[in-house]
């Protein structure tokens, strides 16, 4: 009689136990498969930017109207006209990379990213050309895209992202990372090899976070292999929907090229 009380006492708890334990599976094995259909559909990535090709601003038109012009004067500002009117960003008060995104991002008809440069960045005579731009298409959608002036800015750097698209057409990156393998790089940095002026910042959002920093060569090429020197033997993987930037800095001036190697996940 005593069996069977004990027995009916505990069998809800074993009952509760059991269920417990096939949920558990049941989220291990989904969380599995999730892993190994992310590592399936990851795509390796190489992009590598020369003195002063690197785009700093990535700006999309949005809507139905004529855009009359986007013009970036050096030191002064970026104007933006179409159909409905016009947008500006003087230089004198949106002082940083950063400012001058949230300017166009507050108008009603444009829309802009920060791709290979960081937010805090100084906008006069940092972004190029001084001119005109000219909408050019990349992976079929139009862009004017600012270039990053490296002889002003004193740096040159590489965005690592899963997409380099304005927010109304980048697929949802939440569900999505980076992970950055490797970074070659043959520079002349104009006043030596500053200390500590490599450095590798994780994005989220407007937040940029540094992970990383050593000290550069000049005039040779130069492989920095992430896994010896950052977390593990993947290298360095982002946080879902974060991106990976890699700069390098002189006090005096850069030339040359910055590559970097990745996969999107």
């Amino acid at each position: 009689m005593g069996g069977k009380l004990l027995l009916q006492l505990f069998s809800p708890i074993r009952s509760r136990v059991i269920d417990r334990l096939i949920k558990i599976n049941e989220d291990y094995m989904a969380s599995r498969d999730s892993m190994e259909i992310r590592t399936l559909l990851q795509k390796s990535v190489i992009l590598q930017h020369v003195d002063d090709l690197g785009v700093a601003i990535r700006i999309k038109h949005l809507g139905a109207t004529a855009v009359t012009s986007v013009t970036l004067t050096s030191a002064t500002n970026l104007v933006l006209i179409d159909a409905d009117g016009t947008t500006t960003s003087t230089f004198s008060a949106d002082t940083t990379i950063g400012a001058v995104v949230d300017t166009v991002n507050a108008a009603a008809n444009w829309e802009a990213i920060i791709l290979d440069a960081k937010r805090t960045d100084a906008s006069a005579s940092c972004i190029l050309p001084n001119s005109a731009i000219t909408a050019s298409t990349y992976d079929g959608e139009l862009y004017y895209d600012c270039l990053a002036d490296i002889s002003g800015l004193d740096s040159i750097a590489v965005r690592l992202t899963y997409s380099r698209h304005t927010p109304s057409v980048q697929p949802v990156a939440n569900s999505h990372r980076v992970r950055l393998n490797e970074v070659v790089y043959n520079l002349t940095l104009g006043g030596g090899a500053d200390t500590n002026a490599l450095k590798i910042y994780e994005i989220d959002g407007s937040t940029e976070t540094e992970i990383h920093r050593s000290t550069p060569t000049t005039g040779s090429e130069t492989t920095l292999w992430s896994n010896r020197c950052l977390y593990n033997d993947n290298g360095v993987t982002a946080k879902d929907g974060n991106s990976l930037l890699v700069q390098i800095t002189d006090g005096t001036s850069v030339t040359g090229a910055l590559q970097v190697l990745g996969n999107l996940e």
